[in-house]
């Protein structure tokens, strides 16, 4: 560190195969200070986030991260999933899609299975 300012070396780790799920291993280990990573990426390790990969949650999003976010600052962040590291945020995808053959899935009524 030189006269306040932080040096950083921005490192596209996620694109290593293999690397993926040992990186919230090297956060919480001290080998990097920050890294992004998905909880799918650990499977079995983040089992409460699986209530945020449900399909038909919301329209956007946007409007479902700011519910994840809260819902795990109000309820889950407590049961410590992510023992020695600081989560910054957690967020989720916009609504999926599940097609059928020549058409789209836009709601639950709508998956028959032929």
């Amino acid at each position: 560190m030189r006269s306040g300012a932080y040096e950083a070396l921005l490192d596209d780790m996620m694109s290593v195969p293999g690397v993926r799920g040992a990186l919230v291993v090297a956060v919480r280990d001290g080998l990097v200070d920050l890294s992004y990573s998905v909880h799918g990426y650990t499977p079995g390790r983040y089992t409460l986030s699986k209530i945020a990969e449900f399909p038909f949650l919301g329209d956007s999003a946007i409007a479902t991260s700011v519910a994840y976010q809260r819902i795990y600052q109000k309820h889950l962040a407590k049961f410590d999933e992510h023992r020695g590291m600081k989560v910054i945020t957690v967020f989720t995808h916009g609504p999926g899609n599940i097609f059928k053959l020549y058409e789209c899935v836009y709601c639950c009524v709508q998956w028959q299975i032929i």
